[in-house]
């Protein structure tokens, strides 16, 4: 199988439950569904599935979701990524195309309709039973670079879920 990067005694065994079976869902589509993305909003859920994807090398691109957004500290946590994961997050704009001919798209909330139109792929929306604080814990844990925190203004994972909680906090700009 493949070597776990964490323990049990580093989160509760729900959240390492939910690890071990985010970890085994990714795999299973880098190898059925190929080629499959990751398409980013760059939203503290989204870096935790990128942080998973780029830990097990994964064969699982990640582009960033540009809908006329991605300005200061949106463009230094992609700088991050860059450098401390050695990869380049390529940004994609709805109509570009870029998604054509993908096995898989994967994403923490609905795939703008652009994206998917005549496309054929299949849509995996991941972590909608992950609340903000065990998205929180992981991202501590792992150090991974994001944008704001996870746990405020979610409200049983709901936010999450809709995307609500990126537009609503996007105030918060410390990248820890």
């Amino acid at each position: 199988m493949f070597k776990r990067f964490f323990t049990s005694t580093k989160f509760s065994p729900s959240l390492t439950a939910k690890i071990a079976a985010l970890e085994a869902h990714l795999a299973e589509i880098a190898g059925t569904h190929v080629p499959a993305t990751l398409v980013s909003r760059l939203s503290p859920a989204d870096m935790v599935i990128t942080h998973v994807i780029l830990r097990r090398s994964l064969d699982i691109s990640v582009v960033a979701l540009d809908t006329g957004d991605i300005q200061g500290d949106r463009l230094n946590l992609i700088k991050a990524v860059c450098d401390n994961y050695q990869y380049a997050i390529t940004t994609i704009t709805p109509a570009s195309g870029a998604l054509a001919g993908k096995g898989a798209l994967i994403s923490t909330a609905a795939v703008p309709p652009a994206f998917e139109a005549g496309h054929g792929v299949r849509e995996f929306q991941l972590l909608s039973d992950w609340s903000g604080q065990e998205i929180h814990a992981y991202l501590t844990c792992y150090k991974v670079p994001h944008i704001g925190s996870p746990a405020c203004g979610t409200k049983n994972g709901e936010a999450l879920k809709s995307g609500a909680w990126w537009r609503a906090h996007q105030h918060f700009s410390d990248i820890v």
